[in-house]
């Protein structure tokens, strides 16, 4: 998984924020998407709690509601010797 965002999505988004979905998060990214209107969002989804799917699905419902670009990232862990 490749978390660099391309040039193009670069000079799209000049402002990026991480979003977790949480109360924090959620404030700051009204917060900011009233001083940025061009913001977007990333939420990387981790998969290391049982209800991670639907954080990621409670970012994109809050992103959707608001007209913010999401982009969620789903991690893919594997043990490694």
């Amino acid at each position: 998984m490749s978390i660099i965002l391309t040039w193009q999505e670069k000079l799209r988004f000049k402002h990026i924020v991480a979003f977790s979905g949480g109360l924090d998060s959620t404030v700051l990214l009204h917060q900011l998407h009233k001083q940025h209107p061009s913001l977007s969002a990333i939420h990387i989804n981790h998969r290391l709690q049982a209800d991670a799917d639907r954080f990621a699905d409670h970012c994109q419902k809050i992103c959707d509601e608001s007209n913010i670009p999401l982009t969620i990232y789903t991690a893919t862990l594997t043990d490694t010797p």
